[in-house]
């Protein structure tokens, strides 16, 4: 029996390192607060950065990863206290959690960079807006943040306008040739937000 649970979880451990593998480099960065942020590194070319909803880790964005890093370089971060990121008992509001993206993006010289934030990962890109601006920001796009039937809505200072246009993304070898992403029906502020 304990020959058997030792083999599972060395098949778990392979499955994992296969994955990560396929999802890019598994590295940290280190905030000024001390929080040891996790990402998922892959890709060269213009910049975009990942940043998952609540309790989610980065690697809820494989699909992204994958489609995105033939001509991009693409990151996907753990927020503090999810994934793999240093567990901490503050600093989980949308400001903190700006100052992490901002780490993220500095450290990695990503600017001009489009942050993508889904769910309750949204209002943390808009709160890196608020308080960084848009001099390293090339576009934002918000994923699911409950606009709908066309109307408009503000996070913070920012008009957001809801848009029904799928990312599609060449899946050669995954089965078709182009699959729309899972996340539809985002909100996207592009070619520099303006803050109000």
């Amino acid at each position: 029996m304990k020959l058997l649970l030792v083999s599972l979880q060395l098949l778990m451990v392979c499955a994992l390192a296969q994955s990560w593998e396929t999802l890019g480099h598994c590295k940290f960065i280190n905030t000024a607060d001390g929080v040891r942020i996790h990402r998922l590194d892959k890709g060269t070319g213009p910049a975009i950065l990942f940043v998952p909803g609540w309790t989610m880790p980065a690697e809820i964005w494989e699909d992204e990863i994958v489609c995105f890093a033939k001509d991009h370089h693409v990151v996907a971060m753990d927020p503090r206290s999810q994934g793999r990121s240093s567990a901490r008992n503050e600093g989980h509001y949308p400001a903190a959690r700006a100052r992490d993206i901002k780490a993220v993006v500095d450290e990695l010289k990503l600017a001009p960079v489009v942050l993508v934030g889904w769910s309750l990962g949204a209002p943390e890109v808009v709160a890196y807006v608020e308080q960084f601006g848009t001099q390293t920001v090339q576009a934002i796009v918000l994923v699911e943040i409950g606009l709908t039937g066309g109307r408009s809505a503000k996070i913070g200072s920012m008009s957001l306008t809801p848009v029904s246009r799928p990312v599609r993304c060449s899946t050669a070898g995954r089965g078709s040739e182009s699959t729309p992403s899972r996340r539809t029906g985002f909100a996207e502020v592009s070619a520099r937000p303006q803050v109000a």
